[in-house]
């Protein structure tokens, strides 16, 4: 399929989903649900509805839907990787960690209701990812591959690694590093087939999707953050050629497992979209 052919189904897909992705997760928001609690509710949903892109949920259902699945089924699933996205970014915001006071152009959780109320806030939300998880989970692997993601050997791993600011030598050494995104996408990409119970060739293909695409994506972001090209010491050219390689090598692992189709389209321009959008901020510079 063309890229212009392709980008439309990436669009189709989204807006097709966009409503009952955000009806769903105002139905399962974490509330107190009492006047003394209206600070931490109201913070959650200030970490939930401040513009984010959505990106992980759609993933996930676009990843039930690539192995044959309902996308219905996958919703619980989906709502619950945007919950997690949340929290993590509320606990990456705060003074102890990256000390932002603005994300998507509004004031971060801390910065509008102070620390205390902010980190209640991300547990809340963290704790209604467990629950939905676990409602979806039938086997228990969909739970067991959330706590390697979230944990000590993914996401909290990477986030403890943000905290020492050690610049690698290469960009061959950037997987340890980039944990923080390269877990949390695998996971969006893994866990509606694991709690449906895909075929493991399927997960193991998916979670290969979201390995690379989250180094891509990462490599990318930090690229754009730099007034040079500084990732790893290098310049620009290799920090693309890389990043170029990754979304190949995700592109390649689907193709290579699930052949062709409208869900792997969606995913492979998402891919595309990662690199597209990387691009024009290059140009503009």
């Amino acid at each position: 399929m063309k890229g212009q052919a392709m980008a439309k189904v990436l669009q189709e897909f989204m807006q097709q989903h966009r409503l009952v992705i955000e009806t769903e997760l105002e139905r399962r928001l974490p509330r107190g649900g009492k006047p003394q609690l209206k600070a931490l509710d109201d913070a959650v949903e200030h970490a939930l509805f401040t513009g984010g892109k959505r990106m992980r949920p759609v993933l996930c259902l676009a990843s039930a839907a690539v192995c044959g699945f309902a996308t219905a089924k996958a919703l619980n699933v989906a709502v619950a990787l945007e919950f997690l996205h949340s929290a993590s970014l509320i606990f990456d915001d705060l003074p102890c960690m990256d000390c932002s006071l603005e994300r998507r152009g509004e004031d971060t959780v801390h910065a509008k209701f102070g620390e205390g109320v902010a980190v209640l806030a991300g547990l809340a939300l963290l704790n209604e990812t467990y629950a939905l998880l676990s409602e979806a989970d039938c086997t228990g692997s969909l739970m067991k591959q959330a706590v390697q993601c979230i944990g000590t050997r993914g996401m909290i791993a990477g986030q403890c690694l943000d905290l020492k600011h050690e610049r690698v030598s290469s960009l061959d050494d950037l997987e340890a590093p980039y944990l923080k995104t390269t877990a949390l996408l695998k996971l969006a990409l893994v866990a509606a087939p694991l709690s449906l119970g895909a075929p493991s060739a399927a997960v193991e293909a998916l979670a290969r999707f979201g390995q690379k695409l989250g180094m891509a994506y990462q490599l990318l972001d930090d690229e754009l953050d730099q007034d040079e090209a500084t990732v790893a010491g290098e310049n620009l050219e290799a920090v693309l050629g890389k990043a170029r390689t990754w979304i190949e090598e995700a592109k390649g692992a689907l193709v290579a497992q699930f052949g062709s189709g409208p869900a792997r389209d969606v995913l492979c321009e998402f891919a595309e979209s990662v690199w597209a959008r990387a691009l024009q901020d290059v140009r503009s510079r």
